[in-house]
């Protein structure tokens, strides 16, 4: 189906990799586009991530902190 085609393409250029008790992010663009943006639902907290060539921002939407990993990163949304 078109969504889990959609989520599988965010999934490759978001570096998402979810384990256990926490998240992991890698957000990159192929060659062409000058951003990527999506909303991520983790355990109940909606995130928003926009990624550009130089900086990645994560929003928190709704829900509560959330612990993840950011490039390697440890940080608290």
């Amino acid at each position: 189906s078109i969504s889990s085609a959609m989520q599988k393409i965010e999934n490759v250029f978001s570096g998402l990799r979810d384990g256990e008790s926490v998240i992991s992010l890698a957000p990159y663009q192929p060659n062409g586009w000058t951003k990527l943006a999506f909303t991520l639902l983790w355990r109940g907290t909606t995130l928003r991530v926009t990624a550009g060539k130089d900086r990645c921002i994560i929003e928190r939407i709704n829900g509560d902190p959330v612990n993840l990993l950011l490039y390697g990163e440890a940080i608290t949304v």
